[in-house]
């Protein structure tokens, strides 16, 4: 147009905004693997406290259930808050209601006070709180880096998850040999304000150059809208269903491998299944911070979902610890892969100024499926599969021919027919042409940027 003027974008200015914006990530990051690192001490040193006083596996679950189950709940509310307020204030509010319920525990302890019901409530308090951390993270994180990198910034983010998982427990072990249960709640405190410290110095911004929507409606109407999101779009809702399979078989893992174990081997042999596992999942999570995840996101997902359930298979085949470790590792491995390719979606369909509610409908399916299948397991494999690979039983004389009979065989027979579900799914999903199109179906919702990670 006559007397317009043309003004081209400055790359140093954009090279430097770039630079900021990860200074920022690096440190957020750094805060959350912090709390995660604090929180991971605490619960380890309170179950032990509630087993080695109780000796009741139930009280032990509940203190699980107190910890989840709220959270799960309140998700949907708390991502409406989240795409209310800046995701700054969320974290740092999630951060000190988590402190505040640890430092009630602390006091509790104080004056000889271990009954069940007063720490479940407050770790029920703590839950409702920490619902807000996922949704506003996962949010700051697509508003601090490039779309293109999004897969890489999971496998950061996965690999700070899985760092203080090893570490927590290794940690609290250690120290509560030699100090008090409340000397662990400190530590948790103490980094608890190292977190919300780091957080105080940094602004994150709502988005890169969108502005923060009113709220036009109420809380609930506005929780309603991420299940709504994604209902209408039927490759997210896909995509979803095929991660809620993932997280199912889990959560079955996570109950069924160590009494697999058991069932054949020494306390120590299921510590070095564990350890290789941990190993897998930390390669997994280095693999994609490093070298991000293949260019076709969703058929990333499948394909290393397809994998999962291999390695998932193999699980049960045989009572061999080495077999076990390997298919154990690999399949942890495959996690941050997964998780890493399906998170990048979702922060590139998803407007950022609805993202804390959609990931918040996400996290409840993703968190909803594991209590499930942990509730699921122990009548299925104690009460089914157990009686059809013992001897003389029915599949005695087929099935028992390839993967053995006896104790921990009908769970390995269980792991073997999940894998067998997962890897269905996977190939199901390959066929789909909504999930395998997700990406090109749905416009992005987030521009691109210049950035200094090409």
């Amino acid at each position: 147009m006559h007397g317009a003027v043309s003004v081209e974008p400055n790359p140093l200015a954009l090279r430097s905004a770039d630079l900021q914006r990860l200074r920022i990530f690096a440190l957020v990051w750094a805060s959350q693997v912090l709390s995660a690192f604090g929180s991971g001490l605490t619960g380890f040193a309170l179950g032990v406290m509630v087993y080695q006083q109780t000796r009741s596996v139930t009280a032990f679950s509940l203190l699980g259930l107190s910890t989840t189950l709220p959270g799960i709940f309140f998700s949907p509310l708390a991502g409406a808050l989240v795409d209310r307020w800046d995701r700054r204030s969320a974290l740092v509010v999630s951060d000190v209601g988590a402190g505040l319920c640890t430092l009630g525990i602390v006091i509790l302890l104080s004056f000889d006070v271990h009954a069940l019901w007063p720490i479940c409530l407050l770790l029920a308090v703590s839950s409702l709180f920490g619902s807000l951390q996922w949704p506003a993270y996962s949010a700051a994180v697509t508003a601090l880096i490039p779309k293109r990198h999004f897969d890489r910034a999971s496998g950061i983010v996965q690999l700070g998850t899985a760092v203080s998982q090893i570490l927590a427990p290794l940690t609290a072990g250690a120290l509560l040999a030699i100090v008090k249960i409340s000397s662990i709640l400190w530590l948790d405190l103490a980094t608890c304000a190292g977190a919300v410290s780091v957080l105080l110095l940094v602004h994150i911004p709502f988005g890169r150059g969108q502005a923060k929507a009113a709220p036009r409606s109420s809380l609930f109407a506005e929780a309603a809208a991420g299940w709504s999101y994604i209902r209408d779009r039927s490759g997210l809702l896909s995509l979803l269903a095929f991660l809620g399979v993932i997280n199912l078989a889990a959560g079955f893992s996570q109950a069924l491998v160590p009494p697999m174990v058991l069932a054949f081997g020494t306390e120590a042999e299921l510590g070095l299944v564990l350890a290789v596992a941990s190993v897998g999942l930390l390669g997994g999570s280095l693999v994609m911070s490093l070298f991000g995840g293949p260019r076709k996101r969703a058929r990333g997902v499948l394909t290393f979902g397809l994998l999962y359930g291999f390695c998932y298979c193999a699980l049960g085949l045989r009572p061999a610890v080495w077999l076990i470790a390997a298919a154990f590792g690999g399949l942890l491995f495959m996690v941050p892969l997964i998780n890493g390719c399906s998170q990048a979606i979702w922060q590139v369909k998803v407007p950022l100024e609805l993202q804390g509610r959609v990931f918040a409908v996400r996290r409840i399916i993703a968190q909803a499926s594991q209590p499930l299948a942990l509730l699921a397991a122990g009548p299925l494999a104690d009460g089914l599969f157990a009686g059809l690979l013992a001897p003389g039983g029915a599949l005695a004389g087929s099935a028992g021919r390839l993967i053995g009979t006896g104790p921990g065989r009908g769970i390995g027979l269980l792991l073997s027919f999940i894998g067998f579900f997962v890897v269905s799914s996977a190939l199901g999903g390959q066929m789909s042409s909504r999930l395998r199109r997700v990406e090109l179906e749905i416009p992005d919702a987030l521009r691109d940027e210049s950035s200094v990670l090409r």
